[in-house]
């Protein structure tokens, strides 16, 4: 499974240790301020999909307007940054698809990321975060988004952050 869903493991690997760097920046400048910090990435989190479903166009079946591929790159590294937060916190290996459930149609897969990431309000599982990111994963590249374009945009998205923060605009 992990070939179909990552052929790029070390780009991957070296985004998501660089997410890291970005989270405990986060966190070393809002934790002390901040008591309900893992509910608010929670509500992010399902925002973040919210954001990118919405750029896919997927279930408007009334629509005729077509989705714009790049607003859905990057909705889709908004995501990923934030389901990236939840790896960080379980220490999990960002190649690591064992026993992962793939839905795949897409309705079904949206509701399967919504509601295993409305769970992590109340329990965070590595199970449900592994879930999340394969599915949201499986869900882009059925949307013929590519591999190379996803960490291009994610590598883009992490230059605007590391920009907020010299300009301490965050």
């Amino acid at each position: 499974m992990t070939n179909q869903l990552i052929k790029e493991k070390e780009r991957w690997n070296k985004y998501y240790h660089e997410n890291k760097k970005l989270d405990e920046k986060f966190n070393s400048q809002y934790l002390a301020s901040e008591p309900k910090l893992y509910e608010k990435n929670c509500i992010e989190l399902l925002v973040e999909i919210g954001e990118f479903i919405n750029e896919t166009r997927c279930f408007k079946y009334w629509s005729v307007k077509k989705p714009d591929k790049e607003k859905m790159l990057e909705e889709l590294a908004d995501c990923l940054n934030m389901i990236l937060y939840f790896y960080g916190l379980l220490n999990l290996e960002i190649n690591d698809f064992e026993n992962i459930e793939i839905e795949t149609n897409p309705l079904h897969q949206i509701n399967k990321i919504y509601s295993l990431s409305s769970n992590l309000l109340t329990h965070l599982k590595k199970q449900d975060i592994k879930n999340i990111f394969a599915n949201i994963l499986n869900l882009a590249y059925s949307l013929n988004l590519k591999e190379e374009d996803i960490l291009r945009k994610l590598e883009e998205k992490h230059q605007i952050i590391y920009e907020r923060f010299k300009d301490k605009n965050y």
